[in-house]
């Protein structure tokens, strides 16, 4: 191993906190959009449209996690059309250099925002 592995492995804990942080004010947000919707139904339209976006902004954000992990621990991310959904599913999947990152039925979660 080498030493610079520990170091990399530090920053890659460091940005994957940065990003955690992020969606869990993304989280708090969603959250208040929800009640806004339930609040104020005359409005609901623009509500939905700014949640929509909070929703796309969280599962961007898991991507960026996962890219992270993928470059870091993988080698790389998946390339083609489809390097999304192979991304998502080798997050759930152990590999010889990291466990799962995620469970199965997170990857289902995040799928149900993606489409």
């Amino acid at each position: 191993m080498s030493t610079q592995y520990p170091v990399r492995l530090k920053e890659l804990a460091a940005d994957i906190e940065f990003e955690l942080n992020r969606l869990r004010q993304i989280e708090k947000d969603i959250i208040y959009v929800r009640q806004e919707i339930d609040n104020d139904p005359i409005h609901a339209k623009l509500f939905y449209e700014n949640l929509a976006l909070k929703l796309q902004s969280f599962y961007t954000g898991c991507e960026r996690i996962f890219t992270l992990v993928a470059i870091e621990l993988n080698g790389g991310v998946p390339s083609g059309r489809d390097w999304h959904k192979r991304l998502l599913d080798r997050m759930m999947t152990d590999w010889e250099t990291r466990i799962a990152v995620i469970r199965p039925d997170t990857a289902k979660r995040l799928r149900g925002i993606k489409t």
